[in-house]
């Protein structure tokens, strides 16, 4: 894992913090079910370093946090734990079917949670548009899930064939199969 976060107290986006209840979840809908997410009871998911992150972090109730890779929620699921009551999360994930498994399993949290597709790297674009409040804590887990190796349909996995795609957007660019066609060799 490579991690990044960041405690802060009273960051600003320019707006006055505002709890998500009654706000529009902003979710993916119609997501592609695959094999590998048919047997949802069956995935486990371990988030990497909870212990060390909620250490650094020392979340409060109240508190609103910013996950800007949500994946499978692990993280997220501890952080609104331990800043309930009161305390809200907004997770972002480019990947549709990661937000979608995310979402499922951080339903008990209500409205203290929402859920937003979208890259982090247009997260002042987002923040705008969502009018997104201060935020106590951001934090970022870069990399990819063993659930997105496994898949033979993302076209990660080099022990599973399936098709070459290699993205974690399907509605975002080429898939890595159209790359390669297109590339001249030199540049291979």
């Amino acid at each position: 894992m490579c991690g990044f976060l960041v405690r802060l107290r009273g960051l600003s986006m320019g707006r006055r913090p505002v709890h998500p209840a009654g706000r529009m979840r902003h979710c993916a809908a119609g997501v592609r079910r695959t094999e590998a997410m048919s047997d949802e009871k069956s995935y486990y998911h371990i988030p990497v370093m909870l212990n060390e992150i909620m250490a650094a972090f020392q979340p409060k109730p109240g508190e609103c946090a910013l996950d800007l890779t949500l994946g499978a929620g692990g993280h997220a699921a501890e952080l609104l734990g331990r800043t309930a009551p009161g305390g809200a999360l907004w997770g972002m994930d480019t990947d549709a079917e990661a937000l979608a498994f995310a979402g499922e399993q951080l339903r008990e949290y209500g409205a203290r949670f929402s859920a937003i597709h979208g890259n982090f790297r247009d997260l002042g674009m987002i923040a705008d548009r969502l009018n997104l409040p201060g935020m106590d804590m951001i934090f970022m887990d870069l990399g990819f899930s063993s659930r997105q190796l496994a898949n033979p349909e993302r076209g990660f996995s080099f022990r599973v064939d399936g098709p070459l795609d290699m993205r974690l957007n399907h509605a975002a660019g080429a898939p890595a199969a159209e790359c390669v066609r297109l590339a001249h060799e030199s540049d291979l």
